[in-house]
């Protein structure tokens, strides 16, 4: 997920379908296959936006 709108609407079925959170934990994961010069800027700006923020 990388929108907001689509985070809160996981929460929300999650809250609906169990009827509260205790927790939410994001398990992120992402990875280019190559080396960082064969990745375009693009490519890097999206793994560090799922990495890092």
């Amino acid at each position: 997920m990388t929108k907001p709108e689509q985070v809160k609407s996981a929460v929300n079925k999650a809250h609906a379908q169990f009827g509260r959170l205790d927790i939410v934990f994001n398990n992120a994961g992402y990875y280019l296959v190559g080396t960082i010069e064969e990745a375009s800027a693009d490519e890097v700006v999206s793994l560090k936006h799922n990495l890092l923020i």
